[in-house]
Formats: C-alpha cells, sequence, structure tokens
C-alpha cells in the first residue's frame, strides 16, 4: 500500500502540481482537499506526511498544522506567504516559499518521514 500525503491546497494548479509531485517523485497518493475544514475531518487517517499551504480559502491552515503535529505527522508548508508570518508554535514547521522546487520538496519530504525510497 502507498502512503498517503495530504495537500490543502484551494489553488487547483499548485494542488495538482504538489499531487505530481507526490505521485510520480515519492511514488504516494495525495489526498489533495480545498480547505481547513476538509483537512480537518480525515486527520489523522492513513496520513503519512501533510502538505500545507499557508493561506487557503477558509482561513490559515494553522489548526490542521496543530492537529498533524498533536498526531505526530510530518508537516511541510509551501505558501507564498513569509515565514515569519508564522505563529511562534509552528516557526518550526519547514517552509518552502511557492514558486517551489520539486526536487527540495521531495528531498525535503524524505528527511521528514521513512515512508518514502
Amino acid at each position: 500500500m502507498k502512503p498517503h500525503v495530504l495537500i490543502v491546497e484551494d489553488d487547483f494548479l499548485q494542488a495538482a502540481n504538489l499531487a505530481e509531485v507526490v505521485q510520480q517523485d515519492l511514488e504516494a497518493e495525495p489526498l489533495a482537499v480545498a480547505t481547513v475544514s476538509e483537512a480537518l475531518k480525515i486527520i489523522p487517517d492513513n496520513i503519512e506526511l501533510a502538505i500545507l499551504d499557508v493561506e487557503v480559502m477558509d482561513g490559515k491552515s494553522y489548526p490542521a498544522a496543530r492537529k498533524l503535529m498533536q498526531n505526530d505527522i510530518p508537516v511541510i508548508f509551501v505558501s507564498a506567504n513569509a515565514r515569519a508570518s508564522l505563529p511562534d508554535d509552528l516557526k518550526e514547521i519547514p517552509f518552502l516559499a511557492k514558486p517551489f522546487v520539486p526536487g527540495n520538496l521531495v528531498r525535503l519530504s524524505r528527511t521528514l518521514t521513512h515512508a518514502f525510497v
């Protein structure tokens, strides 16, 4: 069974790009949602890693990041927002600025969890 990666991204093209990287480069199954409320409903169901945009259509993804962290699920922020804008309790989460380099996302994902070979 392939590992699952939660993607929280409300921009369709960005979500598609992230899903493609997850499928092709990490050989994992993407679970893409556009809102924090959708994400909160499926955490922690078989998720090995989460990739979150900071700002999505129903607000900031901070509640999802906190719930993922409580469940020991690694998180990566991929956002156009500035890293400095993150709340203090989330500043340690790895952060990639948009536009992201797919290779950097793959390397970072592999360092956070052994689910990807």
